[in-house]
């Protein structure tokens, strides 16, 4: 019979694990050592310095100091004769060459100086020759042309073109107002014109002053002044304009004007009369305050228009002045803001007014 096999053995139960008290379980620490007890700061003991033994008195020595032999003088060489001594700090040449340096600056700058401050000149050619009045209206030229007894317009650029002719009498003076009318005056009638806007530009209506010559007249907004050769005197109007149309209204009367006998210009520019005297080649300035006139300064246009050259008319426009020339005709313009122009010398009396 075969052997049978033994039961397997099996395990017993392990015991269970008793519970360790907390007591036992942490470790036991040894107790804290006692602290130190504290100790007081040391203080350092400080010693004073030993005191400084006082330096022995300097013994008087009985030599003489040394005393510095002076060296002997070196022989200067002798000034070289000739050339050479002219050009020493003292020489003559010298201060004659430091002179002529500097009055070769000085007139160098001044030069300079003139030529920049020389007012920029311009000349524009015309294709009628004996034009005798000129006016503006800011912007164009208009010249008289007694010859056809037209008005001649002119741009600033030089071209021209013919306005037709005119009618009435003939021209002394002329002017344009901001309407676009045309002013007149005639050498031989006492009297202002203003002319219509048609292609005749014919008269539309007439001031008569029976006793006067009017002869450069102008315009500026509603202020009109016109010389009198003859009286040698200038007149002041206040333009005024309604529906019914234009009046004239005298304001004042200046006698005695220097320039009115033989004036050929007359310009109104900012609070200043313009007169220009072609006799003497200058423009004289006024200073219209409507109690006086008082020359203030003038123009000299003798380096650009030759005496043999009559001057015939002057007007202001755009910025500029311009003189009308009869032979070779033409017209001369300068810029207002480089012209220089001179105080007069001595100073004149100022025009009072004489009456309306």
């Amino acid at each position: 019979e075969p052997p049978r096999p033994e039961p397997a053995a099996v395990p017993e139960p392990a015991a269970p694990i008793a519970a360790v008290p907390a007591e036992a379980a942490a470790p036991t620490l040894p107790p804290p050592a006692p602290a130190a007890p504290e100790q007081p700061p040391v203080v350092k003991e400080e010693r004073p310095l030993p005191a400084a033994r006082p330096l022995p008195p300097p013994r008087a020595s009985l030599e003489p100091p040394p005393q510095a032999r002076p060296a002997a003088p070196s022989p200067s060489p002798s000034p070289a004769p000739g050339w050479d001594r002219l050009f020493e700090p003292s020489g003559p040449l010298r201060w004659v060459l430091g002179l002529a340096a500097v009055g070769l600056v000085v007139f160098t700058l001044a030069r300079l100086a003139g030529i920049l401050l020389e007012p920029s000149h311009g000349f524009v050619a015309l294709p009628a020759e004996g034009l005798a009045a000129l006016a503006s209206d800011g912007q164009d030229l208009f010249a008289y042309d007694p010859a056809r007894h037209e008005i001649l317009t002119v741009s600033p650029d030089g071209r021209s073109w013919d306005g037709g002719p005119l009618s009435g009498a003939a021209v002394a003076g002329l002017a344009r107002d901001s309407d676009g009318a045309f002013w007149t005056t005639s050498p031989d009638h006492g009297a202002l014109y203003e002319r219509g806007l048609g292609a005749a530009r014919s008269v539309r209506k007439m001031y008569p002053y029976p006793n006067r010559r009017f002869g450069a007249v102008d315009i500026s907004g509603d202020a009109l002044w016109t010389l009198d050769p003859v009286n040698g005197s200038a007149y002041q109007y206040l333009l005024g304009r309604s529906l019914l149309g234009t009046s004239l209204t005298p304001v004042s009367q200046f006698s005695g004007f220097p320039e009115t006998a033989r004036a050929t210009g007359l310009a109104l520019q900012e609070g200043l009369l313009l007169v220009c005297d072609p006799a003497l080649r200058r423009v004289v300035r006024y200073r219209a305050d409507g109690a006086a006139l008082t020359p203030v300064d003038e123009f000299d246009l003798s380096p650009w228009i030759a005496a043999a050259s009559p001057i015939t008319g002057m007007a202001v426009a755009d910025g500029r002045l311009w003189i009308l020339v009869a032979s070779p005709a033409g017209l001369h313009d300068f810029p207002l803001e480089r012209m220089r122009w001179k105080r007069l010398t001595p100073p004149q009396a100022a025009l009072r007014p004489a009456g309306g």
